[in-house]
């Protein structure tokens, strides 16, 4: 579901119906917001928006259940500490923006130096090939 779609169902629903859609709308929403690429800034951030006020929501339905609570709310937990390496802004969402790339553009993209500090984070994610050019190019450049 695209953002438009998710704000015209939450307003057209009931509670009941939000609520058994609930897991799934919140980790849509999260993507929208903190991962998926190609998103406008005023999707993401009503993304946001929408997602505060659904996470409000569940966690009211589930609050005489504190196992289905405790869930909800690591669940969530992990959506938002992940994007901080796989979300908007991290490396290989930055590739993936401005991508496609082939294996020497992608090397010559991370290595940039603004990415610097980025860089350790997605490493950890690249194929031993692709590593090895990463390496012997930061070697490089030093």
């Amino acid at each position: 579901m695209t953002f438009e779609e998710i704000a015209r169902f939450l307003a057209g629903n009931d509670v009941d119906a939000t609520v058994r859609n609930g897991t799934a709308i919140t980790r849509r929403l999260y993507w929208i917001a903190l991962y998926e690429n190609h998103i406008s800034e005023k999707h993401r951030e009503g993304a946001l928006e929408l997602l505060k006020l659904h996470k409000r929501t569940m966690e009211a339905f589930f609050a005489d259940t504190p196992e289905a609570l405790k869930k909800y709310q690591d669940a969530s937990a992990y959506l938002e500490d992940n994007a901080k390496l796989t979300g908007v802004g991290a490396l290989g969402w930055l590739v993936i923006e401005n991508g496609p790339m082939s294996d020497d553009e992608l090397v010559d993209f991370i290595t940039r130096p603004e990415y610097r500090d980025l860089l350790p984070d997605f490493c950890s994610s690249l194929a031993p090939s692709v590593l090895a050019r990463v390496m012997t190019k930061l070697t490089q450049n030093q």
